[in-house]
């Protein structure tokens, strides 16, 4: 199956628990941290819609969510980890 990559980035209110969220994130395939609140993802889920769905199941919302589809976006950073920079240079 081809793997899509997404950009999924969110906010939580102060007293929300980020954790569950980022577990969700996690789950969906393999991963890089960006930042605290930023993610890159490879999965075999093909639109944008349904990784959101799957991020959020069945939580309350006082989260922010943002899901893109990047896949055959270029892209350019600084500052990032070098592990970070290497894992997203990888086309599989």
């Amino acid at each position: 199956r081809k793997m899509n990559r997404f950009l999924v980035t969110f906010q939580a209110s102060a007293q929300d628990d980020s954790s569950a969220i980022i577990s969700n994130i996690k789950q969906l395939g393999a991963w890089a941290r960006i930042n605290e609140f930023t993610y890159c993802i490879k999965c075999d889920i093909s639109r944008a819609i349904d990784v959101r769905e799957s991020i959020l199941g069945n939580m309350n919302s006082n989260f922010r969510l943002f899901v893109t589809n990047i896949t055959n976006s270029g892209w350019a950073s600084y500052g990032l980890p070098q592990e970070v920079a290497v894992w997203l240079k990888n086309k599989d």
